[in-house]
């Protein structure tokens, strides 16, 4: 392990001009914990290329200051290195207290959870890979603590086993919850292996607030691609935004209350497109749906147990077998604006849902989400279709919508600007402040 102390160049890090940092290289073979020891405010840690094995207990605790965090990235850029735990006995990185802290650009694999986030704020993940864990690939779990500003950017995590979620984070009975934190443009998927006891591909748990889930990939996982519950009155709505989901296990996603649901693609999923249902206290209401597309087999939009407040404009929203919209409780609750599809309505007039066609509407878009083309066609019933009071500013791409009601996820051109794949979103939409977006039975219910 080499160390030198200098003041690192303004793009790394922004410092104040007395603050030393030091800027420490582990190689490959170099005591990983003991490097990890002490860290400083402006400290940088560099892995050198090759693969780290960890086989004790690798417990960080590292606080920076927002003028000075301390970041702990690869040495080489293009070639990220590898820290790898061969058993499940421990986690790979366990964040024992983490502030102003930056995990950037490293590959993770084994141990039982990638990496286990306990008394931290603050806290940037990006570009990194969590692959072939024992367990949860990301947590942010344990009792009694406020994960106040987490940033979890562009991470590709897959291959989960054991309860085998790919992000999971807050906990059951508001015995810990997340804040004010960010949750985008990650890759997640095959967080479905035979030996998976659950696998959401990415969880939020109840009393979590203010909290954004926006233009993530997920498929292919066991139990639902996105599982949120509700606020409990603990701060502004969470938002689900962008998100693009295909082949999931249960729901496509799964939310109580209190969330903006906007702008999501969902394509094959083994239960309903959308889910709504009592849990952990969090009753159903007060959500805004808008803008989403959905092609399933069973029902598309099921709103079961409403209680509260529900607006539902502008979906795209079809099913090859069940209901196109479900509604269960306080119907009364639930106002329908410009939405289209094919598909029975329950619970609701069948007015609610103008008449649309997958095979006319859509480019190519299989119920079983094999094949996810979900860009409207010209000819079809979705361009300029849906509730101009309603519209939102920008589409799945990020594209102005500029007043023009297309119904769904997308707004219409030509041709579509940015397709899709499983594969990282390429659009970026500028995450922005609280819920700057607007206004407005699966059993899958993660761990516990």
């Amino acid at each position: 392990m080499k160390t030198s102390s200098l003041l690192l160049a303004a793009g790394v890090l922004c410092m104040a001009a007395d603050v030393r940092a030091a800027e420490i290289v582990v190689d490959v073979g170099d005591d990983v914990a003991a490097a990890l020891r002490g860290l400083q405010p402006g400290d940088v840690v560099l892995f050198a290329p090759g693969t780290h094995t960890v086989t004790s207990r690798l417990g960080l605790s590292a606080t920076g200051t927002a003028e000075a965090p301390i970041v702990i990235t690869s040495q080489d850029a293009n070639n990220p290195a590898l820290i790898e735990r061969p058993n499940a006995d421990q986690n790979v990185i366990d964040v024992d207290v983490g502030h102003h802290l930056v995990l950037d650009n490293l590959r993770i694999t084994g141990g039982s959870r990638g990496i286990r986030l306990s008394d931290v704020s603050d806290l940037t993940i990006t570009d990194c890979e969590i692959f072939n864990t024992g367990d949860v690939g990301m947590s942010a779990n344990d009792g009694g603590i406020v994960y106040d500003h987490l940033t979890i950017t562009h991470n590709h995590i897959h291959d989960t086993h054991g309860t085998g979620e790919g992000i999971y984070f807050g906990c059951n009975g508001d015995d810990c919850r997340v804040a004010n934190s960010v949750i985008a443009n990650n890759h997640v998927h095959h967080t479905n292996a035979a030996d998976v006891e659950q696998g959401d591909g990415i969880e939020v748990k109840v009393g979590s607030f203010n909290t954004i889930v926006k233009d993530n990939v997920i498929h292919d996982t066991k139990f639902p691609c996105i599982t949120l519950y509700g606020t409990l009155g603990n701060g502004a709505r969470n938002q689900i935004v962008g998100n693009a989901m295909f082949r999931c296990g249960d729901n496509g996603i799964q939310v109580a209350a209190n969330a903006v649901v906007h702008n999501n693609i969902i394509v094959g999923v083994a239960a309903d497109g959308i889910h709504t249902q009592v849990h952990d206290g969090a009753i159903p209401g007060d959500l805004d749906i808008g803008h989403n597309t959905i092609v399933t087999q069973g029902d598309a939009l099921a709103l079961r147990a409403i209680e509260g407040v529900v607006v539902v404009a502008n979906n795209a929203i079809y099913s090859s077998n069940g209901n196109a919209i479900r509604v269960a409780g306080a119907t009364q609750q639930v106002s329908f604006f410009g939405n289209v599809g094919e598909g029975s309505v329950q619970g609701a007039a069948a007015s609610v849902l103008s008449p649309g066609s997958r095979a006319t509407d859509l480019t190519l878009a299989t119920a079983d989400g094999r094949s996810f083309d979900v860009f409207p066609l010209a000819s079809g019933a979705l361009p300029a279709a849906g509730d101009v009071a309603h519209v939102l500013d920008v589409d799945f791409n990020g594209t102005a919508r500029n007043g023009v009601a297309d119904v769904g996820a997308y707004a219409f051109s030509a041709t579509n600007p940015v397709p899709l794949r499983e594969d990282f979103k390429d659009a970026v939409v500028d995450i922005g402040e609280g819920e700057g977006e607007g206004e407005g039975e699966g059993e899958g219910e993660g761990e516990g």
